[in-house]
């Protein structure tokens, strides 16, 4: 799915673009040359944690960039889409990271501004990254409730949901039950404190709007003097003696008498005179009346102005608009309704407890019929997986059992999950945390990984030093197991192991080196004789020999029949 990645100025990277084909990539070198600081950039621009301390020496920024090319039915798309960033199936999904020294991140998805958590949504739709440590998390119990779901498909997480949305209405009840059982003494005085309050707004008798409508009035009685004057001025320009009406009906009086000479012309022009005269004298009166009605008592503004303290008193207190102040009071009336019958309430509420407990109790029940279903096929599925990885006698198992009784119900439901496992045939199954070695815990999460990649739409796996701790047969199984994997999704994977580099069918050459005092490091893919040369290094270390060389060919001759057979399968 990733088809190309670059790094600048990352660590002792200066820069680098690397461009990739489908199948199993490797990426080999010196412990120290900057392998993993690949896998590291992946993880930043899967939304992992950086720092400027990543920054390449001397420069400002570190810049990290990659394109992915998901199928037209990949979820990635409806992701993109239902965030509104750009997406087109046509083209590719760009996805930038630049950390600065400042220590602002810069995210891009497709040139468009996001977030790390964004870039972590999209990142797990299309990367599944196995660092170096993370089989040790495999080891605590916490996870395995998740990887028991995952797999478990449509119907556990149908079953799951909804026993957490009942679980949802368990909590809200519960709070609710013991909020109204809360203290005798401090309901008492919150209860005297509610009702001051309410008291308080109750008095005012505050009314919607009515704050608005005497701004409105305050401001016309501050200037009614003016108003007064302005209207009566208004009034006797239009109808007084030397106003403007008079003046119009002499000029309607004048057109009228001249109409019998030009009818046609002057008729329509005095009816239109006489049209805005009638309108003209209608507003007169208006205005004489507006003027006769205004109020310059300066006791009703006295009037206005407490009241308008009055209200902004509430709000300061209660609310910036009076709908604040009354829906805060309505609150009141319900919380001391509450208080007031707090006994009948607190048996209401246990009641629904049950009830909600009852329904809760029989969905746990089908989720755990559910998880013990998926439980057996997931146990059978890793015990096959765990065979190709030369781990033929263990037994896998998936133990199911209650929560504490007083803790019952929890968050993901009414059991906890942990995976034991018996490598040796004659001993019980043990926690992993108690029997697997580090070898061990590797090659049982590259099982559970390889599960999962076929169940998912996840276009790329990386491994970085996943075969840590393995060798012989067990090393060779686990190259093998990637080489399968990478046949239905594309595989990174960072080794120090022949056999792994050896099965890869791109294999790159991470490289340390010193030019001009600074350090900087190189990745590039190997031809045939450079991996023969890296090989028979991998092999005998220091010394490179004809023979080693030899058994590099042998080695890559052997992966290639083996690759050849998972060709013929597919």
């Amino acid at each position: 799915m990733i088809t190309q990645l670059s790094i600048k100025n990352l660590a002792v990277i200066e820069f680098i673009s690397l461009s990739f084909d489908e199948g199993l990539h490797v990426f080999t070198g010196e412990t120290g040359a900057g392998k993993s600081i690949v896998m590291d950039a992946l993880s930043l621009l899967l939304g992992g944690r950086g720092s400027a301390e990543w920054i390449r020496y001397g420069t400002d920024k570190a810049e990290i960039e990659a394109m992915y090319d998901p199928p037209v039915d990949h979820p990635a798309w409806n992701w993109l889409k239902s965030r509104e960033y750009p997406a087109d199936c046509s083209e590719s999904i760009i996805v930038r990271r630049e950390l600065s020294r400042t220590g602002k991140n810069v995210c891009r998805i497709n040139g468009q501004m996001s977030n790390l958590a964004s870039l972590k949504e999209l990142g797990e739709l299309m990367v599944e990254l196995h660092g170096q440590h993370e089989h040790q998390a495999l080891s605590k119990s916490e996870s395995h409730l998740g990887w028991l779901d995952a797999f478990g498909g449509t119907p556990l997480a149908t079953s799951k949901s909804a026993y957490q949305h009942e679980y949802a209405k368990f909590l809200e009840t519960k709070q609710t039950l013991d909020r109204v059982s809360k203290d005798d003494q401090q309901a008492i005085q919150q209860a005297d404190l509610y009702r001051f309050q309410l008291t308080e707004i109750l008095e005012v008798k505050p009314i919607v709007g009515e704050d608005e409508t005497l701004e409105t009035d305050r401001k016309r009685l501050q200037h009614s003097e003016k108003m007064i004057a302005n209207a009566q001025g208004a009034y006797e320009a239009l109808g007084g003696q030397k106003g403007a009406l008079p003046q119009i009906h002499k000029a309607i009086k004048l057109i009228h008498d001249l109409i019998p000479y030009d009818e046609k012309n002057l008729k329509p022009l005095h009816e239109q005179i006489q049209s805005a005269y009638f309108q003209l004298e209608d507003a007169s009166y208006e205005l004489r009346d507006y003027s006769d009605g205004i109020d310059a008592d300066p006791k009703s503004l006295d009037s206005i102005e407490s009241r308008l303290e009055e209200l902004r008193k509430l709000k300061r207190k209660y609310g910036v608009s009076v709908e604040d102040v009354l829906a805060y009071a309505e609150s009141l009336k319900q919380k001391l309704n509450q208080m007031e019958h707090r006994d009948e309430l607190i048996e209401q509420y246990q009641k629904e407890l049950l009830i909600i407990q009852s329904r809760l109790h029989a969905l746990g029940g089908q989720l755990r019929s559910h998880r013990a279903q998926s439980a057996e096929v997931l146990s059978n599925v890793v015990e096959a997986e765990l065979r190709d990885l030369q781990m033929p006698r263990a037994r896998f198992v998936i133990q199911i059992n209650d929560r504490p009784n007083s803790n019952q119900f929890g968050p993901h439901g009414m059991e906890i999950v942990e995976f034991l496992i018996s490598t040796n045939p004659g001993e019980p199954p043990k926690p992993l945390a108690k029997i697997a070695s580090g070898g061990e815990l590797s090659r049982i999460m590259l099982a559970l990984k390889t599960i999962f990649s076929r169940l998912s739409n996840i276009g790329l796996l990386v491994f970085d030093e996943v075969d840590t701790g393995v060798s012989g047969r067990a090393a060779q199984a686990i190259a093998e197991k990637m080489a399968t994997c990478s046949r239905t999704a594309k595989v990174f994977a960072v080794s120090h192991l022949a056999q792994t580099a050896g099965m890869a069918d791109h294999q790159w050459i991470v490289e340390k080196k010193v030019e001009n005092e600074r350090t900087f490091t190189q990745v590039n893919e190997l031809d045939q004789n450079g991996r023969v040369d890296e090989l028979a290094r991998m092999i005998s270390g220091a010394q490179v020999s004809d023979k080693t060389r030899g058994h590099a060919e042998e080695l890559l001759e052997a992966a290639n029949q083996f690759k050849q057979r998972l060709t013929l399968i597919k």
